[in-house]
């Protein structure tokens, strides 16, 4: 058993190394919309970890599903080689582990791991041909609710294409201040917050799932309003130069502006705990006691 993994593993890492390397080149490159993806796998070993008695108590019988699944994933990812679609070809390695997880284990093993394993996609970066798109698109709403919400404070403001105008400052909006790469970040997070919280009941894992992508356009939308707030006040050159590091005023209001869009999450499941108490089964499934019959 062990000496399949390894040979798989090996085989894997070479067949998938150009893949490997072009996404590795994303997480790291500057201003990535996918410096998350370095947390991706650490984190789906540690969710593997965490149901790891569960995993270990499960049946174990090879399915030969693994091996069309398997296949077809190298297959798909050979073409995707050819046609130089790097995004496609991450999503097949993802693939290809629970394929070759339900060929050596079955399908109890493989039904135990398969958020883990699913999880992995989070950290393949989106196609460049999606990323100008959403880009273009978010950049403009943002820009849209931030100049609405100057308005609304009274403090006149115009959108003209990707900059505001406001009193005698032009702020730029930027593609990476689209909120992409929040927006990807959030709903990783998001995702993996529905999946912790499950045994809560469906009505929080579909209001987390609702939520995580608007939380994340309007939290970038009130961050372009509060930068809009700080230039006005302070002027660009005060609010754009680094103050730690390479960090400015502009970076740390992302952050917090993160941190809140989060927390929007964590507030909508203490409400429906209010609104819609936890399930029994679900607390019969954390103290380890059998359901009644």
């Amino acid at each position: 058993m062990k000496g399949a993994w390894v040979l798989f593993t090996a085989l894997l890492i070479g067949s998938y190394f150009p893949t490997l390397k072009w996404m590795i080149e994303r997480w790291d490159e500057a201003d990535s919309y996918m410096a998350h993806g370095w947390l991706i796998l650490p984190i789906s070993l540690f969710l593997a970890w965490r149901d790891r008695e569960r995993i270990l108590r499960a049946p174990r019988s090879g399915s030969a599903a693994g091996f069309f699944i398997l296949l077809a994933a190298i297959a798909i990812h050979m073409v995707a080689g050819l046609a130089d679609v790097s995004s496609i070809s991450g999503l097949t390695l993802v693939l290809a582990l629970f394929g070759f997880v339900l060929l050596q284990f079955g399908w109890p093993v493989a039904r135990a791991m398969w958020f883990p394993i699913a999880f992995l996609a989070f950290m393949v970066p989106p196609p460049e041909f999606v990323i100008s798109k959403m880009n273009f698109s978010l950049k403009l709403i943002a820009a849209d609710f931030a100049t609405g919400l100057l308005n609304l404070v009274g403090l006149p403001a115009i959108r003209q294409g990707s900059f505001m105008v406001f009193q005698d400052e032009r702020l730029a909006v930027g593609d990476v201040c689209s909120g992409l790469r929040s927006l990807l970040a959030l709903l990783s997070l998001g995702v993996l917050y529905a999946w912790l919280i499950r045994e809560k009941g469906r009505l929080h894992v579909l209001a987390i799932l609702a939520l995580a992508i608007p939380a994340a356009v309007i939290g970038n939308g009130i961050r372009i309003f509060l930068v809009s707030c700080l230039v006005i006040g302070l002027g660009q050159a005060a609010v754009f130069r680094p103050l730690v590091g390479s960090w400015d005023l502009h970076l740390f209001t992302g952050s917090v502006i993160f941190i809140a869009a989060f927390s929007c999450l964590y507030l909508a499941t203490r409400l429906l705990d209010k609104v819609r108490p936890e399930r029994p089964l679900a607390r019969l499934r954390e103290t380890g006691l059998k359901e009644p019959a």
